[in-house]
């Protein structure tokens, strides 16, 4: 088709093709006559941010031209990455740097970054330990680089292992140490090496723990007058002597009449010795333990002053006499336990003692050695005993006449054999125990450990000495140690297995946490006929019944003249020590692998 415009011959689609030419061109023309769009301004919700190493935080862009990148100007201080409007910072070290922010149009925003430097903190500012152990204190934050100076090395020594502080305890006394980062900030730890700790003691499972160790304890008994100074010396002189021998424990066992000569439960002579005692066992690393000895058979004695305030208080036997210590041949009056005079004097003497001496030093307190009644005399018949089991009856509503206590003397020896009576007796002399561990503990403190003997020895004699054994110890409720005497039956000479049975026996029916160990597991007399093969069958037996809490010897002390020592006066061994002196390091091994 052809169209004719003044007189112009045009073919159509060559009109077609210019038209859509200059409609294009007019388009373009159009579209770049259009006003530019301005650029925004880049914004964000934080221009700086505070923040410690380890930690995020998240900056968020109000405004912008989209097409976000970001980049840190020190990225040993800190980093950043943008993910649609959000930008997110993490601290990687101390200082202060920048990161800057840039959108499409080449907009920028700035964030000023602060990682502060750390305080130096650790977790322990103050530590106490004993000699030859090591504790670890952590450095919970400061600047890395870490190093340690110790003020005196002969107390203390440490090491620093990226942020643990190892401190090792050398010497006794007090030091500080030093802890440096490597922006020089410093703090101090206070260091107290002590030879022993207290606080770290603990009896549980018929052993004894130090700082969660197992020690089995090697004890003597020296048997002195501790109210008397010189005597004290001496024995402070000879400690290292003791310790040498492997003694860890000294039990030091005071006699009433040694330090109150009047009676009336107060100490007339000083306890500076005592104390010095105790303070120079315990800076020695070894285990101080009282006793105070307040009976009058087996070695104790009343104080004479006593009687004349108390003259009623004597012990009458079943023919109405007052009784001596016949049975063990020292001839002291015996009190009567029932006797309320007596018990209270005791118990104000017990509590005066405990008061005098740092009772935080103490391993265990012990109440009067072999509590009993005697085994060769029957007693007690006094009006006090008879005031006391009469009152015991209407409590536990008994009225069988068969058991009613003879009003005259001489006493049938069918009241004297009485299983009620004996019963009574039984329980009240766990009262009197029971009793003076109290007194302790009204001093001491309510945790304070406390050990009793048990004297279990000819069965024949038995009832005379506790009553029923078995009730002595159901009732014996105060006492944490149960010390077995006799461990060895002498007239069979063979293991004294009714003694160990009997206090298994209430131990488990009754889920008492008791230590079982022996009093005097040898001494220098009642041993010494022995071979050193029969000897140590005994002290493989108290391993049998189940000893793990330690052995107990008297009388450590070097007297070649008296039978009762263990010692020559050179400290030489006697026969009966001599297998233990020297075979302790077999022994202990033994200890550690004999299964009870």
């Amino acid at each position: 088709m052809t169209i004719v415009i003044s007189n112009i011959r045009i073919n159509k689609k060559i009109l077609s093709a210019f038209s859509l030419a200059y409609l294009i061109i007019t388009i373009i023309s159009c579209s770049e006559n259009k006003p530019d769009i301005p650029a925004i301004d880049l914004k964000l919700d934080k221009s700086a941010v505070t923040l410690k190493r380890g930690k995020t935080v998240a900056v968020t862009i109000k405004s912008g031209n989209g097409g976000y990148s970001v980049a840190t100007k020190d990225e040993k201080i800190a980093t950043a990455s943008v993910n649609e409007n959000i930008v997110t910072i993490q601290a990687v070290g101390e200082g202060m740097t920048t990161i800057t922010v840039t959108d499409k149009q080449q907009k920028k925003a700035i964030i000023n970054v602060i990682v502060p430097y750390a305080s130096l903190k650790l977790d322990k500012s103050a530590v106490t330990l004993k000699r030859g152990k090591t504790i670890a204190v952590t450095i919970e934050s400061g600047n890395g680089g870490y190093s340690v100076t110790t003020k005196d090395e002969k107390i203390a020594t440490a090491s620093v292992n990226e942020n643990i502080v190892t401190i090792q305890a050398v010497g006794e006394g007090v030091t500080v140490i030093t802890i440096i980062d490597s922006r020089e900030n410093t703090t101090n730890i206070n260091v107290n090496v002590v030879i022993a700790n207290s606080d770290l003691w603990e009896i549980k499972n018929g052993k004894f723990y130090d700082d969660d160790e197992w020690i089995f304890l090697k004890i003597a008994k020296p048997l002195r007058d501790f109210s008397n100074a010189s005597q004290v010396d001496k024995l402070i002189s000879e400690l290292d002597i003791l310790q040498s021998k492997r003694y860890n424990t000294i039990e030091i066992n005071c006699y009433w009449h040694h330090f109150d000569h009047n009676g009336d439960g107060i100490p007339d002579k000083s306890l500076a010795p005592l104390n010095w005692l105790i303070n120079a066992i315990y800076k020695k690393g070894m285990y101080p333990c009282l006793s105070l000895e307040t009976y009058a058979v087996g070695g104790g004695t009343i104080p004479s002053g006593f009687w004349d305030r108390n003259p009623d208080a004597y012990a009458i036997d079943d023919k109405g006499n007052r009784v001596k210590d016949t049975e063990y041949g020292f001839g002291s009056s015996v009190v009567s336990i029932f006797h309320s005079g007596y018990r209270s004097t005791v118990h104000e003497f017990i509590k005066n003692m405990t008061k005098g001496v740092d009772t935080d030093k103490i391993l265990y307190f012990e109440t009067t050695v072999e509590p009993q009644y005697m085994g060769s005399i029957a007693l007690c018949y006094s009006k006090m005993a008879k005031k006391e089991y009469e009152k015991w009856r209407e409590e536990n509503q008994i009225t069988d006449p068969e058991s009613e206590m003879p009003p005259t003397f001489p006493i049938p020896a069918s009241f004297v054999k009485n299983p009620t009576w004996n019963k009574f007796r039984a329980q009240f002399l766990a009262k009197w125990v029971n009793e003076d561990a109290a007194a302790y503990r009204s001093i001491a403190g309510e945790k304070a450990y406390v050990a009793v003997d048990y004297l279990d020895a000819n069965e024949n004699v038995q009832y005379l000495r506790m009553g029923d054994p078995i009730e002595f110890l159901t009732h014996l409720t105060e006492a944490n140690i149960i010390q077995v005497n006799w461990s060895w039956y002498f007239p069979n000479n063979t293991p004294n297995q009714k003694a160990y049975n009997r206090v298994w026996k209430v131990l488990n029916e009754h889920s008492r946490d008791w230590v079982v160990s022996e009093h005097m597991t040898f001494n220098g007399s009642d041993f010494v006929n022995y071979t050193e093969l029969q000897l140590n069958r005994i002290l493989e037996n108290t391993l049998k019944q189940g000893t793990r809490f330690g052995w107990e010897f008297v009388n450590v002390s070097n007297n070649s003249r008296d039978n009762f020592s263990l010692y020559e006066d050179d400290w030489a061994p006697k026969k009966v020590i001599k297998s233990v002196d020297n075979r302790w390091e077999y022994w202990l091994e033994r200890i550690h692998t004999t299964e009870p």
